[in-house]
């Protein structure tokens, strides 16, 4: 829980003013981006639609607008939910790297993380979303798919072999083994 800890701890740190980024002022108003994103959110919560600034990007400003709501319009509360979200799928996918593969590779994955992450921190921008979903699905990637599609999956995304394309398979994937996890015979 160390991992958590350490999000916390920058969400500390933005709150007393000894970090500063830049979607943010004093370290809780939403400014550019997350300002939007925030404005958008209360304009659902108020009975409204999302504007095309935020419809570009519906789940974060739905689940800003879910928190707001579920803490009484408290953004600060929010953003601290957000941010907690982050360390937990981050531990979540360390945990599931140091079962397969070892501490050290744990303790590897989460620091890449949390030097991606920690910037987003009591941030109401998308990153959250995006960080969460994708931390949760690699390790149910690492828990339970085999080797070749989790192998395919990390060299379609960090491998540079994409072509024009990111996210393309590179001509070492085992298709044979993927497609017979997904057609048993």
């Amino acid at each position: 829980m160390f991992i958590v800890g350490s999000f916390i701890g920058v969400l500390l740190l933005l709150w007393r003013g000894n970090l500063h980024f830049y979607s943010t002022i004093g370290g809780l108003l939403p400014y550019d981006d997350a300002g939007g994103y925030y404005d958008d959110a209360r304009r659902v919560l108020a009975g409204g639609r999302f504007s095309m600034f935020a419809a570009r990007r519906p789940l974060a400003p739905g689940l800003l607008a879910t928190l707001l709501a579920a803490t009484g319009g408290n953004l600060q509360v929010s953003v601290a939910i957000l941010t907690i979200m982050d360390g937990l799928c981050c531990f979540a996918f360390a945990r599931e790297i140091g079962r397969s593969s070892g501490t050290i590779a744990a303790a590897i994955a989460a620091a890449v993380l949390f030097a991606f992450q920690f910037r987003y921190a009591g941030t109401a921008v998308t990153e959250h979303v995006g960080f969460s979903l994708g931390a949760l699905g690699f390790a149910l990637l690492v828990q339970s798919a085999p080797a070749a599609a989790f192998s395919a999956l990390c060299d379609s995304r960090l491998g540079g072999d994409w072509g024009q394309t990111f996210g393309t398979l590179g001509a070492g994937t085992d298709f044979d083994s993927i497609l017979q996890r997904a057609q048993p015979t």
